[in-house]
């Protein structure tokens, strides 16, 4: 289930049933007005194949994004965001993205999921991952 595509009926169906958000996080970079969507497209096609996957469970939020990781008011908006979410009704809230980013999330109830390369050719194996970190979540309570 995808928050952009949520219907108001649909959500009140199926509202009882979601307890886990995922979000995807990526840098879009553009020199020269030439954008470098790599990550963005690679990072959005895995939140797509989880969420296909986790139907049900999972809303699928919109994504972060970014121009520079290190930057410190973009780790506090990160982590402000994880915050308002968490405490917004759901029992589980997850970012993903590139594992060069160093999101320190303890303190928000999220957890960070790192994408070792997000437009890798191992699609499978990556989405096989991330679906095994959110379940095992999920098994573990």
């Amino acid at each position: 289930m995808r928050l952009t595509r949520l219907e108001r009926d649909e959500w009140k169906r199926t509202a009882p049933f979601v307890d886990t958000l995922l979000i995807p996080v990526y840098r879009i970079g553009i020199t020269n007005k030439n954008p470098d969507l790599t990550e963005a497209k690679g990072t959005e096609k895995l939140a797509r194949l989880v969420e296909e996957e986790l139907t049900g469970r999972l809303l699928l939020m919109p994504a972060i994004c970014y121009g520079s990781a290190k930057e410190e008011n973009f780790l506090r908006y990160v982590k402000d965001v994880g915050k308002q979410l968490r405490n917004s009704g759901f029992h589980h809230c997850f970012l993903m993205g590139n594992d060069e980013i160093s999101l320190d999330l303890e303190g928000t109830g999220c957890g960070w999921i790192p994408l070792h390369t997000p437009d890798s050719p191992e699609v499978e194996d990556t989405v096989a991952s991330v679906i095994g970190q959110i379940t095992g979540v999920w098994e573990s309570i």
